[in-house]
């Protein structure tokens, strides 16, 4: 474990804002979420360090996300590519922790040229394998990429899981071509459904998530890293509704069990019932709380972030003074 500063300001003065348990995957335990007293950036403190996370990474971790039906995880990923083509025309575009390549995939397929890194080599290596993309294994900086190279760089729901965001994104910004893109989307912490669910909030994933981002918080380390944020959008397709989904079926799950309906009768009809009454709990619950979303990301309380920015430049063609 180790006790870090604020990755925004620098600052070792904080608080803790609530204890939070390991979700899903990795040893039991808790977590400190704290919050800088100088600028507000929340993040874990202690944390794992980058040897130990890998008990949080678990394969069972990348099968989960593989597991997304094939249909869903293409509409997922062009709303991304959406994103993209809204504020640039094409060109060389680079996705950092681009998973096993689906979205790179596509964006190819559309023109692109594309290159993406990855940490975790099993996902990277299907990359390269299965859709023949360039795709490096290990951290943005460890790539050593020219400068200026890129047109547009992609951090989808990555930010958050990085021992040194502002490290990573001063990088970003040099690889970026003179007024490139960088989007950004992580989490919303300032979100409705986190202050609703609190330390049961899905987008937690403790200790995955090793920060926590407003948009206040977000577009300052844009800023100091050398970027002018010149959007942020509250929607994302998945991340947002996931938010509400599983803790609505968690409930959904106690309030009928597997078992449910039996009632003297043979087990396999006991659990049809069983499925039936989920399903039709669901749905109600799943339309309510989307029109409660939608309302959400009207008023900037969405429970994602997408931030977009362009590479900030000084009289010398030089990344503005983060001293």
């Amino acid at each position: 474990m180790e006790e870090v500063a604020c990755n925004l300001c620098g600052s070792d003065q904080w608080q803790v804002v609530q204890t939070v348990p390991v979700q899903r995957f990795g040893p039991p335990g808790e977590f400190n979420l704290v919050q800088c007293r100088d600028c507000g950036l929340r993040y874990l403190n202690p944390r794992p360090s980058p040897e130990e996370m890998a008990d949080y990474y678990p394969a069972a971790y990348h099968e989960y996300r593989a597991s997304i039906d094939k249909r869903v995880r293409h509409w997922y990923q062009e709303e991304k590519l959406r994103k993209v083509q809204v504020h640039s025309n094409g060109g060389r575009l680079l996705d950092v922790g681009c998973n096993d390549g689906l979205f790179l995939h596509l964006a190819r397929q559309s023109g692109w040229e594309v290159q993406g890194v990855e940490i975790a080599e099993s996902v990277a290596a299907h990359a390269r394998e299965a859709l023949g993309l360039d795709v490096f294994t290990g951290e943005l900086t460890e790539a050593n990429f020219p400068a200026q190279h890129f047109d547009v760089v992609t951090f989808w729901h990555v930010l958050e899981h990085l021992h040194d965001p502002m490290r990573e994104l001063r990088e970003a910004r040099r690889i970026l071509k003179p007024g490139g893109l960088l989007i950004v989307e992580v989490p919303n912490i300032a979100s409705w459904q986190a202050r609703l669910f609190g330390a049961n909030w899905r987008a937690l994933d403790t200790p995955r998530h090793l920060y926590h981002f407003s948009p206040d918080s977000l577009r300052a380390m844009l800023e100091q890293a050398g970027f002018t944020c010149f959007k942020i959008g509250y929607w994302a397709r998945g991340h947002n509704m996931g938010g509400w989904n599983e803790p609505g079926m968690n409930l959904i799950f106690r309030l009928v069990p597997k078992s449910a309906g039996e009632l003297g009768s043979p087990r396999a009809f006991g659990q049809g019932v069983a499925r039936y009454l989920r399903y039709a709990l669901f749905l109600p619950l799943h339309w309510s709380t989307f029109v409660v979303e939608q309302v959400a990301v009207l008023l900037g309380q969405g429970g994602n972030l997408s931030a977009f920015a362009r590479k900030q430049e000084d009289a010398d063609g030089n990344a503005p003074s983060t001293q």
